[in-house]
């Protein structure tokens, strides 16, 4: 079955999250996402009720419930998990002793008196449900039709009432965190069932996970010291969190998740089957934003925050395809989207199309495809180097309104054009980041693991993974034509000969003996300019000048581009007495 599993891009290990996953990921066989999505959900549990996020649709917690889908022994569900909860029992060791409850009540009355039993004044605490047998919960949650509906408020932070003639429980604000672990038949199985279609499992996020690697079993290295630093950081993390009232979703970032993934998003849920199982997905992006936000933090989200939360949402839809195949994608659709939104990014400058193949591992033919369905799409032509041939430059440029395109002839697989490079970009977190975890090196033989803690945490991240082979790639790169780049022509200028340059210019205009250059003919409708002053006269008259005259040099500067306005549809644009100090 995992032949063909979803591969999570490296934009989901951002922030001190990803840092923390990437020093771990060493120490275990477990699946990085299993990791990393379980230290979310322990982050956001202790977060408490207090950091929401500000949208058009009112505030939204920021309660993470995941589901780490993969099989039994293979999976390594519980090794993930227990990496995971090593870190958050040093970082929050009281809340993990009063607040981690081990199995999720399979029935409304169990479920409430957790919360009941916890709260205070009537005010839920935050809890963290971690549930290593959800195949059971599926099974038992079909008896209660209540603990349904309680999960499902308690997911929006509703008040919960269980009223009977024994009980009589009312808890307000619930704040809950859930981690489970489920076999994909049993996941698989929740399809048609009344919490599917009636909401309650598209409140989880579920993640493929699976067996990483082969680590020896007695030459293993100690994490402990790893644990440790990032047990500190993850602790200074959360108590900054605790003291945020509203995540910021700023004006400009707004614009650009309406632009570029929101509709991502929308593409792959588009269909019926799907969007019963993703429904939740589009919440989960402000969700998950403000965590990666709040984890390095910041009360205000950036466009990298909603890149890396698209990255786990889009591998969790893809998750939901691959277990449930009835479930269409509409993979079609949103890598129309994709496309789009990645040439859209280069503003003017376009893409080349071996940009294109690299980030989406795609063919010609399939670009073809896209382009022609894509009316904001201009394919430019440029000319071929002289002396080397090969085909035309070729560029994808964004223009947003219907475009001009070349037949399918003109465009041949094998287009590779002005790579100076490989087509990928990196960057390095630690530019971007704060270095929170760099002073301390790895407990390992320094023969076998010679590298330090910062270089495992700050290595450059490839942003576009190499998916083709060495071989494909030689092919491609064989093929590649340098465009000359769009010039103006020069225009020749021509000096006179017989006039005098230098020093001795300047002394025959003071002598008056400037050398005459040869008469040029005057038509006679046209008067002959008045004669010119020479010598000290013209040296006075130049001086007299109250201001010199500067040569006028035309300067041609392209139309800036036209802004559009996009609608702020799921974020309301903050005040400047709404944004937090």
């Amino acid at each position: 079955m995992s032949s063909n599993a979803p591969v999570i891009s490296n934009a989901a290990f951002s922030g001190l999250f990803g840092r923390i996953t990437n020093a771990l990921d060493t120490y275990t066989e477990g699946s990085k996402v299993g990791v990393l999505v379980s230290l979310m959900s322990g982050f956001s549990a202790y977060a408490g009720h207090g950091p929401t996020v500000e949208t058009g649709k009112g505030d939204s917690p920021l309660a993470l419930w995941t589901v780490l889908v993969g099989p039994s022994g293979r999976g390594r569900k519980g090794t993930a998990t227990s990496l995971a909860m090593r870190v958050l029992s040093q970082a929050f060791n009281t809340f993990h002793d009063d607040a981690v409850i081990y199995g999720l009540p399979a029935t409304g009355l169990g479920y409430i008196t957790e919360l009941s039993d916890r709260a205070e004044g009537g005010t839920a605490t935050p809890v963290q449900f971690i549930e290593e047998e959800g195949d059971s919960f599926i099974a038992n949650a079909r008896r209660d039709t209540k603990v349904g509906v309680y999960l499902r408020k308690s997911w929006d932070a509703q008040t919960i009432a269980h009223k009977t003639k024994q009980d009589d429980l009312r808890v307000r604000r619930p704040h809950v965190g859930v981690i489970m672990h489920c076999q994909p038949r049993n996941w698989a199985a929740i399809s048609g069932t009344k919490d599917a279609t009636g909401g309650t499992y598209n409140r989880f996020l579920p993640v493929w996970v699976q067996q990483s690697k082969t680590l020896p079993v007695f030459e293993a290295s100690n994490a402990s010291e790893v644990i440790r630093a990032a047990a500190r950081e993850l602790r200074n993390a959360a108590d900054y969190a605790r003291q945020v009232d509203s995540v910021i979703v700023p004006r400009h970032v707004a614009e650009t998740f309406e632009a570029k993934h929101r509709p991502i998003i929308e593409a792959m849920i588009s269909s019926e089957e799907m969007s019963q199982y993703a429904e939740r997905a589009m919440a989960y992006m402000i969700r998950l934003a403000a965590l990666y936000a709040l984890s390095e933090r910041r009360d205000e989200v950036s466009e990298a925050d909603f890149d890396a939360a698209l990255a786990l949402v889009s591998y969790s839809i893809e998750t939901i395809a691959y277990i449930l195949p009835q479930a269409d994608t509409s993979e079609e659709a949103s890598m129309t989207i994709k496309v789009e939104a990645f040439i859209r990014e280069a503003e003017n400058t376009g893409r080349t199309a071996t940009e294109i193949y690299r980030a989406f591992n795609i063919k010609a033919s399939d670009l073809h495809g896209i382009v022609a369905e894509l009316d904001t799409i201009t394919v430019v032509k440029g000319e071929s180097v002289k002396g080397r041939g090969g085909r035309p430059s070729v560029r994808y440029i964004y223009t947003g309104e219907p475009a001009e395109t070349f037949e399918d002839e003109d465009i041949a697989e094998g287009d590779i054009v002005e790579d100076t490079d490989d087509g990928c970009e990196e960057t390095n977190v630690a530019e971007e980041t704060p270095t929170l975890l760099a002073p301390l090196t790895v407990a390992a033989n320094e023969e076998t693991n010679p590298k330090t803690l910062e270089d495992q945490v700050f290595s450059p991240v490839t942003v576009c993974p190499l998916i083709l082979s060495e071989d494909e790639w030689e092919a491609f790169d064989a093929e590649t034509v340098t465009a000359s780049p769009a010039s103006a022509k020069a225009t020749p200028v021509t000096v006179n000969p017989d006039l005098p340059r230098g020093v001795e210019a300047l002394r025959a205009m003071l002598d008056g003996t400037a050398t005459t250059p040869k008469p040029v003919e005057i038509p006679a409708t046209v008067e002959p300019a008045p004669a010119m002053p020479v010598g000290v006269d013209a040296l006075r008259a130049l001086l007299s000048q109250a201001t010199p005259t500067t040569a006028t040099v035309a300067k041609t500067t392209p139309p800036a581009a036209a802004v559009s306005a996009v609608p702020l549809v799921l974020f309301q644009a903050p005040t400047s007495e709404g944004v937090a100090a």
